[in-house]
């Protein structure tokens, strides 16, 4: 006779994930609690090389991309699941191939092939009055999964505490611009424990719902208290928005993009939150302090 774990482990097994952009910052963390969490996992990848060297032989590769349908018809046969996580930073233009269109094409791959749940992560900020071409993109993307015929969960995300050590810049922990507003940073552990349970039990009707942490900082205060358990010698300082302005210009590639996005929260504060996360999934609770000590005890 099974017992509990073997059970469940035996029910999720039935349960392959197709993941899209999982090679990334938000998917690769996902993509490893997926795992944990027992479901087998597929990863649409295009550079297949490079998934293999992060998840080895756990995952299903298949080599392609959301601009291609007929690898995303051949990677979504077979799946109960879609997770999607994308960035199309490379161009204004590009946004718009990726996010919108490309969301287009595995909302009709993932109908095609049966699929049951689609959960894709989004921003905060998205919503259907921004002008911001990053923002438009990303929620006409949004609009493709939830006039589709599959159930989609779309989580606008806040900030994650795990971007905060990527604000240490040699002596310095840099916030660019004031960024005067307080934000839910959420942990990537409670965002999995959300992806993971609406897998579990998904829903049978279309949502858009704000995934935020448990508390309010401002970025200053969270980057202060990250530094002050790992690197208390460095200041925090602010770069002016004008002053990265020049940075983005001069280094190309994703900064651009950057100070786009940043020059917007530093402008506008994030929606408030209404409940329904908790409501659904119940609570996160992954405080920034408890993070902190989380990361002190995975240290050597």
């Amino acid at each position: 006779m099974q017992d509990a774990k073997q059970y469940r482990m035996s029910v999720l097994n039935d349960k392959r994930i197709l993941v899209i952009g999982g090679t990334g910052f938000v998917g690769s963390a996902v993509t490893k609690g997926l795992m944990e969490a027992g479901y087998p996992v597929r990863l649409l990848a295009r550079n297949p090389e490079k998934a293999r060297r992060i998840f080895g032989d756990r995952a299903d590769i298949v080599r392609g991309d959301v601009t291609s349908p007929e690898s995303l018809a051949v990677a979504s046969t077979g799946c109960y699941g879609v997770f999607i996580s994308l960035h199309g930073y490379k161009g204004k233009g590009n946004f718009f191939r990726v996010e919108h269109w490309g969301v287009e094409n595995v909302a009709t791959a993932a109908a095609d092939a049966g699929v049951k749940q689609i959960i894709m992560i989004s921003g905060a900020n998205v919503s259907p009055d921004a002008t911001a071409y990053f923002i438009k993109a990303k929620y006409l993307g949004e609009q493709a999964l939830l006039n589709g015929p599959v159930p989609a969960m779309i989580l606008r995300c806040s900030w994650f505490m795990e971007s905060l050590p990527m604000m240490i810049k040699g002596p310095l922990a840099v916030v660019v611009g004031r960024q005067p507003h307080p934000i839910h940073f959420i942990a990537f552990e409670d965002l999995i424990r959300m992806v993971s349970k609406v897998y579990a039990a998904p829903e049978t009707s279309n949502k858009t719902i704000q995934a935020y942490g448990p508390e309010t900082r401002t970025v200053h205060e969270a980057l202060k208290k990250y530094c002050a358990a790992f690197a208390p010698w460095r200041p925090v300082v602010h770069l002016p928005l004008w002053a990265f302005w020049i940075v983005s210009r001069l280094l190309g590639g994703q900064f651009p993009f950057l100070y786009d996005l940043l020059a917007l929260t530093n402008r506008d504060p994030e929606p408030p939150d209404s409940g329904e996360a908790t409501t659904l999934m119940g609570p996160n609770t992954t405080t920034l302090a408890q993070w902190i000590e989380e990361k002190r005890g995975e240290s050597p």
